[in-house]
């Protein structure tokens, strides 16, 4: 597990979790805490001031950071909660929010605080949890099970879930412009693949020499298994172990005809029909895609709003005041 961690988080990109950064340095931490109508980011959102001016993560589409930064050195230097407010009803009239939303962000100054150094280690380890964060600072913020992103009395829940990350089997141009889709997104990826030609192409691949599924591999439930085969045999002998795993999203490429064959060699293989529903009943949200770029932005496409609606919709889609 551990291994495939460290290979998939080398294949992130350069998106940087902000409560992350801020573990290893001093700074502050801002947090949409509240919104009044529709708003860019949702509740829940954060963003890490760090030294030098130096921010990750973004709140808005550029408009408050800036105003922001000045803010988180307000709250460093005073070692001080700020609740600052922007756009619907704020006292900033300069600072206007295309999406005439009021938002609500609360900036919580850090000194190596133990609480974001315990989650940066859940994190790491892909290990879904929230953070307790006191109204008066983050000296006395916990660690807790996964819960929705708000006010709770005078605590801010802010729940960490771990990112996206994808398991990808497969042969061909599919495979190759799947996996390269999503990687320029920043999604951690895995390849695995029988195909010569997929590997030499992807240099992070691992040749599938044995065709089954590696006994190392365990797909947690931040993960989707996409299989790219245009035949079935390989996927007759992966997809149990997947199935089997925690993996979120499941899926195979072909048509209706051949993913339903499939199923019943797989349920005359003793699969279970408990397991087998666990099959996305379709491979993508564009249907019929012919060609390797259409069918790629497809299935990502299906991948990523399945994990939004599984793990965020839950938690960062609530309605929250500013907590005064």
């Amino acid at each position: 597990m551990h291994d495939m961690v460290a290979t998939l988080n080398k294949t992130a990109g350069s998106h940087a979790d902000p409560v992350s950064a801020l573990s290893r340095t001093d700074g502050a931490l801002a947090v949409i805490s509240g919104v009044e109508g529709s708003a860019y980011r949702p509740i829940g959102s954060v963003m890490a001031f760090l030294d030098d001016r130096i921010h990750v993560g973004s709140l808005s589409s550029g408009c408050m950071e800036e105003s922001l930064a000045i803010q988180a050195e307000k709250a460093r230097a005073e070692s001080i909660v700020h609740h600052v407010r922007y756009g619907q009803g704020s006292p900033w009239m300069d600072i206007k929010l295309p999406c005439g939303a009021g938002l609500d962000i609360t900036l919580w100054p850090s000194n190596h605080d133990t609480c974001l150094k315990e989650s940066f280690h859940l994190y790491t380890h892909r290990i879904p949890h929230s953070l307790r964060l006191p109204k008066h600072g983050l000296q006395h913020g916990l660690t807790e099970s996964l819960a929705p992103a708000g006010w709770s009395g005078k605590d801010f829940i802010l729940p960490r879930i771990p990112p996206l990350q994808l398991v990808v089997f497969g042969t061909g141009i599919e495979t190759m412009t799947f996996a390269n889709l999503a990687q320029a997104a920043g999604y951690a990826t895995r390849v695995m693949s029988p195909d010569s030609q997929v590997c030499r192409a992807l240099p992070d691949a691992v040749s599938l020499e044995t065709g089954m599924f590696p006994s190392t591999l365990e797909p947690d439930a931040q993960t989707a298994v996409v299989f790219f085969f245009h035949e079935s045999d390989h996927e007759i002998r992966l997809l149990p172990s997947a199935l089997d795993s925690a993996a979120f999203w499941i899926g195979t490429q072909g048509s209706r005809r051949k993913r339903e064959v499939m199923r019943e060699d797989l349920k005359a293989a003793g699969v279970s029909i408990q397991s087998l529903d666990r099959l996305q009943p379709r491979f993508g949200t564009i249907p019929s895609a012919r060609d390797p770029q259409t069918l790629a932005v497809s299935v990502l496409a299906d991948v990523v709003s399945a994990y939004k609606a599984r793990w965020f919709d839950p938690y960062f889609g609530q309605t929250g005041t500013s907590g005064s």
